[in-house]
């Protein structure tokens, strides 16, 4: 944390965060997931932005040490949804002590850059394609829909929804590799 007026920065917190994420419709509800050091479970607690770490809300096993994960928070800032890459599976756990839920998402298997639906009734996630990388629209029954298309290698696709769910913002980039040879250099 920087002081408006200026001065030296503070850390919030300090440890293996794997991300912070904020609710749209819930002033001030942020949450951060971070691993523990065996790194066998993964911790989800509320962020104070003038404190740091609050209460622990959920606590969830690891079950693969070595792949990656990608999450969301909903917009009311009740639900983490999370992803195991080459799963088709996204778990949505309540931050309310209940107990999880699995919604399978048959034939996608590397879902990215995961976003809530603004209505929180659906998920928004890349998922790469034999052209680049196409965008999803995931219900929360697991039916996928590709939205849109973004044709390169080692692409980035991201959809963040309006607050009112009725435009969509999409980040899209495309790195592009050559090799140059110069002659008598």
């Amino acid at each position: 944390m920087i002081p408006i007026a200026g001065g030296a920065p503070n850390s919030l917190v300090i440890g293996p965060i794997l991300g912070v994420r904020c609710s749209r419709s819930v002033a001030g509800q942020c949450v951060l997931l971070e691993e523990r050091p065996d790194h066998k479970q993964f911790v989800i607690s509320k962020l104070d932005p003038l404190r740091g770490r609050g209460p622990e809300l959920a606590r969830i096993e690891r079950e693969d040490l070595t792949t990656d994960y990608e999450w969301a928070l909903s917009p009311d800032g009740t639900m983490i949804a999370l992803a195991r890459q080459f799963d088709e599976n996204i778990l949505l756990i309540p931050l309310n002590a209940h107990a999880p839920r699995k919604v399978r998402v048959t034939g996608w298997t590397h879902l990215r850059n995961m976003t809530f639906a603004a209505d929180g009734k659906g998920f928004f996630a890349s998922h790469p394609s034999k052209r680049g990388a196409e965008l999803l629209h995931i219900n929360l029954d697991g039916t996928a829909r590709v939205l849109w298309e973004l044709p390169g290698q080692n692409v980035y696709l991201r959809a963040i929804p309006s607050a009112d769910g009725r435009h969509l913002a999409i980040l899209g980039s495309v790195v592009d590799d050559n090799v140059w040879m110069m002659e008598n250099y």
